[in-house]
């Protein structure tokens, strides 16, 4: 029989965008491939999308994932999604191998960034992946905190 251990935390520091006419989004600094990026943290995202447009994935290799499409949500309202694998992601000293995530254009979104002054994005954390890797986000302390579990 498997079991899941805790192993060891992971926290990681939160930035905070203040949004014109009020509001706030939440991002953390990442590295891709040894690239800086940022991801914003979505807890109401059901999945991880990242930039299909980004150069860091002009090489990749993309499956069509239009069945996605047919729920509700943001996925629903995205003709151009795919599904890809990151091969090397890491937040902080959290490292990811081979993450199976969604791909799409996020011309919208940074174009939106870029107007307020702010740098691009090149991805969205959703709920899968902080449910994935365990994750608690202390607003208080502004840290986003990573669990690594070991599957014996």
């Amino acid at each position: 029989m498997k079991t899941m251990e805790k192993q060891k935390e992971y926290r990681i520091k939160i930035n905070v965008l203040n949004i014109r006419n009020g509001g706030n989004h939440f991002y953390v600094n990442a590295r891709i491939r040894g690239e800086k990026v940022r991801l914003l943290i979505d807890t109401g995202a059901s999945s991880t999308v990242f930039d299909r447009n980004s150069p860091l994935f002009e090489k990749m290799n993309f499956e069509n994932a239009d069945f996605l499409n047919s729920g509700s949500g943001f996925n629903s309202l995205i003709s151009d999604i795919s599904i890809g694998e990151v091969d090397y992601l890491s937040i902080g000293r959290y490292k990811i191998r081979n993450f199976l995530c969604l791909f799409t254009p996020m011309d919208h979104v940074n174009e939106l960034y870029t107007s307020m002054g702010f740098k691009k994005i090149i991805g969205i954390l959703g709920s899968d992946f902080l449910l994935l890797h365990n994750s608690i986000i202390d607003l208080k302390k502004l840290e986003l905190i990573l669990t690594e579990i070991k599957i014996t």
